[in-house]
């Protein structure tokens, strides 16, 4: 009983915690640290994550300033902060990256006429840490003194305040180099999906890799998927998924559940309570895309980097407000149930899942209290 309290204490202190970063504008001193840059763009008229990474903001005195915005080792950019409304703005075509004789612009754009929009880029303050633009913003690329193209640089854009540390050991495809990394990342829970932000390092500009999964019944494991976290040079896919190891530890003689419907999935232990996210070894495969079926293939054969250990440490606190505030019918779903929806891993509801695919059954009862599960789907 005196372990349950804890818990229970721990909650709310969480949904306070929630609940006040949610309505509370940040002052300016809050506005420094570690952040996260996710930026989308839409595809075939779906808007996804396109890309993201790490970025910190300082406080010059007369302005924030955001460094690494675009990429590691580009211009720092100047902003300013409301703390009525707590907007954050940055210039229109503000010079954010220049090397040798070529220059990068990063303007808004006006989709309707195609041409750039002269007015300053705002971030709007949306609760917990999290700031938006809906705004298209647009790269000009090209020589000093020569004409500037466009290239995307988002259609949408978050910003949020980094809430955890990924660290892990990796080793290069030959098993001999290793790599001890640390990097900000963001935990978000919308109970029971998990995902993380910024989990891995995908190239050398310094743009990150996501990574999730779905926390199990017990409450004391998670289940990550495989994921697409680049394409190399030769045109094949890297994708992330669990590996079996070698006694040595630095070089993968499989992947994780060969055969088996949950083929590449990683296992992790996580404290929900303490925050801390343990994974069994991954590694980064080369994929290939089969136009003929659709389906991309982990080859595995053919490995990029192995992902030893990782581990997310992140505060409980700042995750989102359905990670704490669900509830669960009693019984486990003794009450009647008026509503049941199926969700993919990728949050999207699906009325046909397909055979084998990882689905999050959603139960709402009449009580008004709810039940999320993850399951295998049959068919």
């Amino acid at each position: 009983m005196k372990k349950l309290l804890t818990v229970a204490a721990s909650l709310a202190a969480a949904v306070m915690a929630f609940a006040q970063d949610a309505t509370t504008v940040p002052a300016r001193e809050e506005m420094t640290g570690d952040f996260i840059i996710i930026n989308s763009q839409v595809y075939n008229d779906v808007e996804g994550i396109s890309d993201m990474r790490p970025m910190t903001i300082t406080d010059r005195g007369d302005s924030l300033v955001i460094s690494n915005m675009y990429m590691r080792g580009c211009l720092d950019v100047k902003a300013d902060y409301d703390e009525e409304n707590g907007s954050l703005t940055i210039p229109s075509g503000v010079l954010i990256y220049h090397i040798e004789n070529i220059v990068y612009y990063l303007y808004q754009w006006n989709d309707d006429q195609e041409m750039v929009n002269p007015r300053p880029i705002t971030y709007k303050y949306a609760g917990n840490g999290e700031w938006r633009t809906d705004a298209t913003l647009m790269l000009m690329v090209g020589y000093e003194e020569g004409d500037l193209q466009p290239s995307y640089f988002a259609q949408g854009s978050e910003i949020v305040k980094a809430n955890g540390t990924a660290e892990n050991v990796s080793f290069a495809a030959s098993g001999l180099d290793r790599y001890d990394e640390s990097r900000p990342c963001l935990v978000r829970i919308d109970d029971p999906v998990i995902t993380i932000y910024n989990f891995l390092q995908a190239d050398q500009f310094g743009y990150g890799c996501m990574a999730q999964g779905v926390i199990d019944n017990s409450r004391s494991n998670a289940i990550f998927v495989t994921s697409v976290v680049g394409q190399a040079n030769d045109g094949t896919y890297r994708i992330l998924a669990g590996c079996e190891l070698n006694e040595d530890g630095n070089l993968p003689t499989g992947i994780s559940h060969a055969g088996e419907r949950h083929e590449g999935y990683t296992y992790a232990a996580i404290d929900l309570e303490n925050g801390t996210i343990d994974f069994e070894p991954m590694a980064i495969w080369a994929g290939i895309y089969d136009s003929t079926t659709g389906s991309l293939d982990i080859d595995p054969n053919s490995v990029f980097e192995t992902v030893a250990t990782a581990r997310v440490t992140y505060d409980p606190s700042r995750t989102t407000a359905s990670s704490v505030t669900e509830t669960v019918a009693d019984g486990a779903g003794s009450a009647e149930a008026v509503r049941t929806d199926y969700y993919r891993i990728d949050g999207t509801m699906t009325d046909q899942p397909r055979d084998g695919e990882l689905v999050i059954k959603r139960t709402q009862y009449k009580d008004g209290s709810a039940k999320s599960e993850k399951m295998i789907w049959r068919d």
